[in-house]
């Protein structure tokens, strides 16, 4: 079926096309405003449904069903038993008639006209012709459901400017069930009906609803809904095979639910967690809006976690963003490759900017105090040309670094920072009052007297998930991978950090000149699995101290991601993972899903990253 277009081009006027069932959802590549432009001659199309299958024309945003333009004319133009749906057009969303004075009428014959808007007038369709009654547009047993005109009475399912309309029961062969009253736009009289037909088939057979099929079991995507007839689910809703018995066989689709009647939309604006909804109670606001007085109001610049917020208070800052001091709106962390970790943030200080690990020393000179700075993973050993001792000087100022790695249980994945011969690898000192942060990075092969790995003076330092490997602080040093010199109001924290072959005269793994209440050795953090390095009882840390404070003992520890690489964990600190479901990325390993954000899209599980919609297309509700 998707030959249509070109079967029109290649056809003779007056000739008949049948179709075979399938969606042609596809430009024509003739107009920018229809999916499919027919004009110059008249060709009839119906839907060769003999297995009970149908045919469906789809629009798009910004782009009506079809064109039709019937001149020169021979004869009446016929669409049998088609669906025109999701047109999306300034005028006549599903069928737009453009007819002039020679002799061109028009029949749709049992065709369905499904979730069609205009922006002006005609949802479904729009007649444009001369003033003459004679001749126009038959309407013979169709269905209207959910056609929407932007205009006040100006027909969401049929608007007339010039011509004639006639609304007709269903053709001979068929049961008329009288529907919905229609609403008509520019008529010159009062009412008509939407019909549903059905065909009058044998009593061993069923018949299809709208087509032109007698069957001996209803097809697939449809269901049994009286004696003989089978009925679609309707909105793309499903069954698992043919000869479903029962409407509860139908699955619906994200933004429908499940009624006796088959699959119905959500209110305007509201759509479904997920697929397979049955109630309309499932229906929420989308992403990105809330439920107020009744609709749903958009998040002023931000997003929400889930479908089906109700409060303003819900709105959450997209990646990029914070909470800034209105509620529900969100400020810019700002340009040069500043974002945030995850969807949420709530303060500036969760603003992180992403560079290159070679680029370190030059972030952490142009950042903000307290900023965070992400890095990508790979291993640097140049000087920084700030200190002759050591390869990285931090001074004055709490800016915070973390390796954005996608496999923290691999080494080699890790942003790594390299002494030399005669080099410590870094030396923070004089931060401050603030805390200075080191996330999921590895230290190694310094080779200083004090602190070949690490040297710490008078600041606040926090340790998670680091590794310090072969740092050299010689047969007369102390401290092979830190040395920690601070008065008493300095805190040092680890927490599940790794040491291995580390070595000094003294204080191997950590020497320790300051409080001892103010030096902490932890575990893992929340989402990792404590291990302990060497296996077994794992192995105890080598740390001394000088005389005034009493040595803070500790072991190395391995923390290992509770997921692989495309999972997080769905309990936090637990060991249940799940890959992150479609319209859903993960930043980092074992962290939580975040919702892909800024036009971009996944359509499938465990991806850690979203694509650019392209052009053309448009992103759905559950961002795929």
């Amino acid at each position: 079926m998707p030959s249509i277009a070109s079967s029109y081009a290649g056809a003779l006027t007056g000739s008949s096309v049948q179709l075979n069932p399938g969606v042609v959802a596809s430009h024509d590549g003739i107009s920018p405003d229809v999916n499919l432009w027919f004009q110059g001659k008249v060709v009839n199309y119906s839907c060769n449904n003999n297995d009970g299958g149908l045919c469906t024309l789809k629009g798009a945003p910004g782009k009506g069903v079809l064109y039709y333009k019937p001149y020169p004319a021979i004869g009446t133009a016929t669409f049998g038993f088609l669906i025109f749906t999701d047109g999306d057009a300034a005028d006549g969303g599903g069928l737009y008639l453009y007819l002039t004075n020679s002799n061109t009428p028009v029949e749709t014959v049992v065709c369905s006209f499904i979730d069609n808007v205009a922006d002006t007038s005609g949802g479904a369709i729009r007649i444009n012709g001369p003033g003459s009654s004679s001749w126009g547009l038959v309407v013979k047993g169709c269905t209207f459901t959910d056609n929407l005109a932007g205009q006040a009475n100006a027909g969401n399912d049929v608007y007339m400017n010039g011509g004639s309309v006639d609304f007709l029961e269903c053709p001979e062969g068929y049961a008329s069930t009288v529907g919905t009253t229609l609403n008509l736009g520019n008529m010159g009289f009062t009412s008509a009906n939407s019909y549903t037909c059905l065909k009058t088939c044998s009593s061993s057979q069923f018949s299809v609803i709208s087509t032109s099929t007698c069957l001996s079991t209803c097809p697939q995507n449809s269901f049994v809904i009286a004696e003989q007839a089978c009925q679609p689910c309707g909105h793309s809703g499903t069954t698992t095979s043919t000869g479903t018995t029962s409407y509860t066989g139908c699955t619906c689709m994200g933004g429908a639910y499940l009624t006796s009647q088959g699959c119905e939309l959500c209110p305007i604006g509201m759509t479904t967690a997920s697929i397979g909804a049955t109630s309309i109670d499932q229906c929420g606001c989308g992403l990105g809006t809330y439920l107020k007085d009744g609709a749903c109001e958009s998040c002023k610049g931000g997003t929400t976690a889930a479908v089906g917020a109700t409060l303003l208070e819900q709105c959450i800052c997209p990646l990029g963003f914070f909470t800034s001091t209105e509620i529900g709106a969100c400020a810019s962390c700002g340009c040069d490759s500043v974002t945030t970790r995850r969807i949420g943030s709530t303060t500036s200080d969760q603003c992180i900017k992403l560079v290159s690990t070679v680029e370190i020393v030059a972030a952490f000179e142009a950042a903000s105090n307290n900023q965070k700075i992400d890095l990508t993973p790979e291993t640097v050993d140049a000087g920084d040309e700030i200190s002759s001792g050591a390869k990285f000087t931090f001074q004055n100022k709490a800016a915070s670094f973390s390796c954005s790695q996608t496999d923290q249980n691999n080494p080699s994945s890790t942003c790594t920072l390299k002494g030399a011969t005669g080099f410590r690898v870094v030396y923070i000192s004089n931060t401050g009052g603030d805390v200075m942060a080191f996330h999921f990075m590895t230290i190694r092969d310094g080779d200083k007297g004090y602190g070949a790995g690490l040297k710490i003076f008078n600041s606040h330092v926090f340790l998670a998930v680091m590794r310090f490997i072969d740092n050299a602080g010689g047969t007369s040093g102390e401290g092979g991978a830190i040395f920690v010199l601070c008065s008493a109001t300095y805190r040092l924290s680890l927490q599940g950090c790794t040491f291995a072959g580390n070595t000094a005269q003294t204080g191997a793994d950590i020497m320790q000149k300051m409080a001892t209440d103010n030096l902490t050795i932890e575990g893992c953090p929340a989402g990792f699995v404590t291990g302990l390095a060497g296996g077994g009882t794992g192995t105890p840390m080598n740390n001394d101290s000088d005389s005034t404070y009493v040595t803070v003992e500790g072991v190395s520890y391995t923390c290992n991601s509770v997921c692989t690489t495309t999972g997080h964990s769905t309990d936090v600190g637990g060991a249940t993972c799940a890959a992150c479901p479609a319209g859903k990325f993960q930043l980092w390993q074992g962290y939580e899903c975040q919702v892909c954000q800024g036009g971009r899209y996944s359509m499938s599980s465990g991806l850690t990253t979203c694509e650019l919609c392209p052009v053309a297309k448009y992103i759905s509700d559950d961002n795929t």
